[in-house]
């Protein structure tokens, strides 16, 4: 690091600004943890465009080590770290290694940090609820819920992280595990779980609405403090969603667990190891034949495979669907290979957040509104969306609602009236 050096002070041998990320690229991450992954993968696309910029840095490297020197404070998220993790910086010849230089010494690899914090949910918030949302089913072993602890392992700065969150009245105690934590690494976490856990979405307008309908609100004062949950990425939303497809839940997530295990990061502890859903740059290096030994269609082989590639290469970017309305959004999940109506409508929920939407073609709910609606005649798309119109714009909420009433139909988690306030440890380690 060489903040507060003049640039001729420096004995360095070159001073390659074409290698840089561009102008327009740092403006829009802005030192945003939250956008570090997307930031990497732009970048790493700029690079690959600019091969003659790499080569003086590819022939020094082959010369023996080489020091990258950076200006940043933030010793994890910087322009070095990029340009060491680039594909282009794999090594291809004994002896070659590239050190990025930290402002601190680093912590010793394979040696464990850990970080804790609080969050402060909009309330009313329960973790119980939205972390069941997220699981679906017990055999999810991704997203983890041990009856007072949620337990994921999230990607931050290409590191996993072994995150542990606990409820203590209203705020949320936030345990992160892992190597090189820094500042920058909470802020990206935090970002990450307001995110998945709908911490700063209020719903004081469906609560009204739900006080005004006897049939709502009874089943909303039941899961009072449920938020809508998202996934961390709009991929992980679309990958469940494939792997879904026309299969029972448990079979789903099944495949999920599986395709994490072979290629997700991730972290042992004394409860076993641990491993995030992978990123699409896992994903793509796996061939079709991994797939179908994992389950998978070849049909749904071929979809993810070609999602995950696209967007290594620079040629998809999903994270942009936020920005687009429900039907061009719709349009270009249903262009991609492998993707229908269900998929598209389920990742507009779970991966963007829209909480109007309920996917009328997931078989599951249709029953189970039907149900709730004391119908005899089963439902179709049709009659499901002009059903819901009542509730507008909250379709989404009665989705996961009723999925928490199938839960504890099925004794998976109990509804409750009140919020345990008994203190608790933050760390869960």
């Amino acid at each position: 690091m060489a903040a507060g050096i003049k640039k001729s002070d420096l004995l360095v041998e070159a001073w390659p600004r074409e290698v840089a990320p561009s102008t327009r690229l740092r403006q829009w991450c802005s030192h945003d943890p939250a956008k570090w992954e997307e930031f990497r993968r732009r970048n790493f696309r700029e690079l690959d465009a600019n091969p003659e910029a790499w080569e003086p840095l590819l022939a020094a490297a082959r010369q023996g080590e080489m020091t990258l020197v950076y200006s940043s404070h933030d010793t994890e998220y910087n322009d070095a770290v990029v340009l060491r993790e680039s594909p282009m910086a794999t090594p291809k010849r004994p002896g070659r290694s590239v050190d990025v230089s930290p402002r601190r010494p680093a912590a010793r690899r394979g040696s464990m940090g850990q970080i804790t914090f609080w969050l402060s949910p909009a309330p009313p918030f329960r973790l119980e609820f939205t972390a069941w949302a997220l699981r679906r089913r017990p055999a999810n072993a991704i997203d983890r819920w041990d009856g007072g602890v949620y337990r994921r392992v999230l990607v931050v700065g290409a590191r996993p992280r072994e995150i542990c969150v606990v409820q203590d009245g209203p705020r949320l105690g936030v345990t992160v595990r892992g190597e090189r934590l820094s500042a920058s690494t909470q802020a990206a976490v935090a970002a990450t779980l307001e995110r998945m856990l709908g911490l700063g979405t209020g719903l004081s307008a469906f609560y009204r609405l739900a006080a005004q309908d006897s049939r709502l609100g009874r089943l909303v004062r039941r899961f009072r403090g449920l938020k809508p949950p998202r996934f961390p990425t709009v991929f992980e939303a679309l990958v469940n969603g494939i792997s879904c497809q026309q299969l029972s839940l448990a079979v789903g997530l099944l495949l999920l667990n599986r395709l994490a295990e072979v290629c997700g990061l991730s972290v042992g502890g004394p409860g076993g190891t641990s491993y995030a859903f992978p990123r699409p740059e896992d994903v793509a290096e796996l061939g079709p034949r991994v797939f179908q030994r994992l389950g998978y269609s070849s049909a749904k082989a071929r979809a993810i495979l070609g999602v995950a590639r696209q967007i290594v290469a620079g040629r998809l970017d999903l994270e942009t669907l936020s920005d687009l309305d429900d039907e061009t959004v719709l349009e270009r999940l249903t262009a991609l290979p492998g993707v229908g109506r269900w998929t598209a409508e389920y990742v507009l929920l779970r991966g963007l957040g829209r909480i109007h939407v309920f996917p009328g073609d997931d078989v599951g709910a249709r029953k189970r509104l039907g149900r709730w609606l004391h119908l005899r005649k089963a439902l179709d798309y049709e009659r499901v969306q002009r059903l819901l119109r009542r509730w507008r714009p909250y379709a989404g909420l009665i989705y996961f609602h009723m999925l928490l009433d199938g839960l504890a139909e099925a004794k998976m988690l109990r509804p409750a009236t009140a919020l345990a306030t008994a203190r608790r440890r933050i760390s869960c380690f």
